[in-house]
């Protein structure tokens, strides 16, 4: 399992940073790696140097200030302050202004925190990236099992899913591809329903594992109807044909496996050996609403 990396300040990262912050000060901005390496300047000829100063701050985690008689007694500096930047009470890098520091004083703090708002905006883009993939991947192993219980349940236990949870399998044919609804429906399952797992095919269907409330070790439709009823109301204003609903087997806490030939969803049926698992099969016969 994939964990997010702790080397938090990329080149590209780094790179937003200088342009976001020369937008707004009147002098050129450097970031330095966690080894003092500049790897992004307003001064491209700069770039891939050693910085002392920014060594200097990061060993002794303060800011820097570097007037222009220090500077022709360091290599690769220019008179400036330098601020280390962190994530994560993590010491990640430095941030640097060149100027003389009574005139880029005022706007060093100010560029520190636009560092680190950007670099906690670019980690947050990166780890729903994953999340993403990771859904996507884990409906891909429920439906073809292509990989251990074990497995299983150490993605499931990475994107807080409860694979233990009953759940029921929906399938939403698209009767025209339609970029906008497909967004606007990943959007709203990642931020309202995330316990409910989604993926879109080749076959422009959208797939739904979808928890359920099991009563006495039975899905109690009619509790249900009024959620499916919001789907299938929806789904049609979004340009969806059909809904097709798979049925439930009782759930078992040690197989959580969802069972189905390899092949297009529409050719699912049921597989006697998934008999306890925590899934139902959908088939051609299932109910449609």
């Amino acid at each position: 399992m994939r964990v997010l990396r702790k080397h938090y300040l990329k080149g590209y990262t780094a790179r937003q940073i200088v342009q976001r912050a020369m937008k707004i000060i009147p002098y050129s901005v450097n970031v330095m790696d966690e080894h003092g390496v500049i790897i992004a300047s307003g001064e491209p000829s700069r770039l891939h140097q050693r910085h002392e100063g920014a060594i200097l701050a990061l060993k002794e985690n303060r800011i820097v200030e570097i007037d222009s008689a220090t500077a022709n007694q360091l290599k690769g500096v220019r008179s400036g302050i330098n601020l280390p930047i962190s994530f994560h009470e993590q010491l990640i890098g430095v941030v640097g202004i060149t100027g003389e520091p009574e005139q880029v004083r005022a706007y060093a703090e100010l560029v520190k925190m636009a560092a680190e708002l950007v670099i906690e905006h670019m980690v947050l883009i990166e780890q729903r990236q994953w999340d993403k993939r990771y859904r996507e991947e884990l409906i891909n192993q429920l439906i073809l099992r292509e990989n251990s219980t074990e497995s299983l349940r150490s993605m499931a236990a990475y994107l807080g899913i409860d694979l233990a949870v009953p759940r029921v399998v929906l399938i939403i044919e698209l009767s025209q591809p339609d970029r906008e609804a497909l967004r606007n429906v990943m959007d709203y399952f990642e931020n309202h329903a995330r316990n409910h797992l989604v993926t879109f095919t080749e076959f422009n269907e959208l797939i739904i594992i979808k928890p359920i409330t099991l009563k006495e070790g039975k899905w109690n439709t009619r509790q249900e109807m009024g959620e499916l009823q919001m789907f299938k109301s929806w789904a049609a204003s979004s340009g969806f044909s059909r809904i097709l609903v798979g049925a439930i087997l009782p759930a078992r806490r040690d197989c959580t496996v969802l069972c189905s030939p390899p092949g297009p969803p529409r050719r699912w049926r049921k597989d006697k050996s998934c008999a306890a698992s925590t899934f139902f099969i959908m088939t051609t016969r299932s109910p449609r609403c």
